[in-house]
């Protein structure tokens, strides 16, 4: 059988492959003669599939069945069950008997329906139900402290792809793959999105505001935004001085979190009020999802919805494959993570996990105004970006990069000072020490709402994953002394 597709696996030996399809031929039979004659054959025939192995061994003769070694070599799903095509040929019939004759055929058989899906490739999307779904997630608000609408539209995406969920008392909600295996795995992003509180409404019914999370005061004027109110959304503006009316000759003010409000059309507090206004309620901006030049995704919250997106894509990647997996899956959506990890911290202690591996952005420095000498040298395009740091167990960060190597998928390392900022740093702390690892994505713009990041990036962290997944043992150990 060999390598399907170029992939190598020097870790595999004797790959093997049984494809046994039952055809059914319905062809006319033509003759020419009369006691020896000559036959044209010709018509449909269908088949139908009743074997497709691929079995493998490991070097110390372990047999894998026909889901890891799919698993392990990278195939993307099985021949189909149904074939159809053409059968002709031509024949010689010789009658020894009028009840009797000896005849031999020749026929070919052409299909018409390809039947060889395998080699799709585990890292190509399906873009028409992806990409609906990606843009249907970013354009959900789902703001630090209220992110339920958008956990309910990842979940809807999820179910086709799990056993079983959970979700815990602030939101978090985890899928679980084989929920009853005691060898747990986490891969997780986070689901929240940083945004504003209504803090304060003037007499004249200007409205000021608090950061939910680490938004930038500094990209508000001028921005529209939905505030979530019981009644609905409620349409307003960030509003600012006019040029001419800034030229005064002194030191131009900048935007700044004191001076920054919105306008929602109102004349005075009261009118505010009675479309449902008040303190605490929660602001985000209106900004949505869009591709731009065929190659980059754009929007707000690509911090982190695209992490949540990624995940939920090698849980269907997982299921499309058939792979089975020997310990048990958790694809976990956290909350809360821009305003300390929260969400992170609940649930690692929920599910106390045995290997956690975290997604999340980092920034792509090769933009203008960027000092690389602080920021490190990162860039979209060039692959999934690797972080070292304390909270970053050594031993499975090296496990990850020679799934990398192995599997040819380019990545770019950073060094993090003291903590990583990410739930990374949650989950390799709790339950008394969690091997956690750390797989971002580069993103420009990241705290706007043009956040952007590269097509080939999400398909590099998402096979990357994948690929982790399938090399993973079932109660593999990553200690440094044993």
């Amino acid at each position: 059988f060999g390598n399907i597709d170029g992939s190598e696996d020097p870790k595999l030996k004797d790959i093997t492959q049984v494809l046994d399809y039952f055809d059914i031929p319905a062809f006319m039979h033509i003759g020419f003669g009369k006691k020896f004659k000559v036959d044209l054959n010709i018509g449909p025939y269908f088949g139908f599939k009743i074997k497709d192995e691929i079995i493998s061994y490991e070097p110390d003769g372990t047999e894998l069945n026909s889901s890891a070694t799919r698993g392990k070599i990278g195939l993307s799903g099985e021949f189909d069950n149904f074939d159809f095509g053409v059968v002709y040929g031509i024949g010689f019939d010789y009658q020894i008997h009028e009840r009797f004759s000896i005849g031999f055929d020749a026929l070919y058989e052409r299909g018409l329906k390809a039947v060889n899906t395998i080699n799709e490739g585990i890292n190509k999307f399906d873009y028409k139900k992806s990409e609906g779904f990606l843009e249907k997630y970013i354009n959900t608000a789902s703001p630090t402290g209220f992110e339920s609408a958008g956990q309910k539209v990842w979940l809807d995406y999820i179910r086709p792809y799990i056993d079983t969920h959970i979700v815990d008392t602030y939101g978090s909600v985890v899928g679980i793959v084989n929920p009853d295996a005691k060898y747990k795995v986490v891969i997780e992003a986070h689901a929240d999105e940083i945004s504003w509180f209504v803090h304060y409404i003037t007499e004249k019914g200007f409205i000021y505001l608090r950061r939910n999370g680490g938004s930038d005061h500094q990209i508000a004027p001028s921005k529209r935004v939905n505030i979530h109110t019981d009644k609905g959304i409620v349409k307003a503006v960030f509003g600012w001085p006019a040029i001419h009316t800034r030229m005064g000759g002194g030191k131009e003010e900048p935007p700044k979190a004191d001076n920054i409000f919105l306008d929602c059309g109102c004349e005075n507090k009261k009118e505010v009020e009675n479309l449902g206004i008040h303190v605490g309620c929660v602001v985000t901006y209106e900004d949505e999802f869009m591709i731009l030049n065929k190659t980059n995704y754009v929007g707000r919250a690509l911090d982190n919805r695209m992490g949540g997106f990624m995940i939920a894509e090698v849980a269907r990647l997982l299921h499309k494959n058939k792979v089975k997996l020997p310990f048990g899956l958790y694809i976990t959506n956290a909350v809360q993570e821009e305003i300390g990890l929260r969400g992170a911290q609940m649930i690692a202690e929920r599910i106390k996990p045995n290997i956690a591996i975290v997604t999340d952005v980092c920034h792509d420095t090769n933009t203008p105004m960027i000092k690389k000498v602080v920021e490190g040298d990162l860039s979209s395009g060039k692959g999934p970006v690797l972080t070292y740091g304390p909270a970053v167990q050594n031993n499975l960060l090296k496990f990850i990069i020679e799934q990398a190597q192995k599997n040819k998928i380019d990545f770019q390392r950073l060094a993090a000072s003291r903590s990583t900022g990410t739930d990374t740093d949650a989950f390799a702390y709790s339950n008394m020490g969690v091997a956690s690892a750390l797989i971002s994505l580069p993103l420009r713009y990241m705290h706007t709402t043009v956040e952007m990041c590269s097509k080939d990036d999400v398909n590099s962290v998402i096979e990357l994953i994948y690929q982790s997944l399938i090399a993973l043992k079932n109660g593999q150990t990553f200690n440094y002394l044993k």
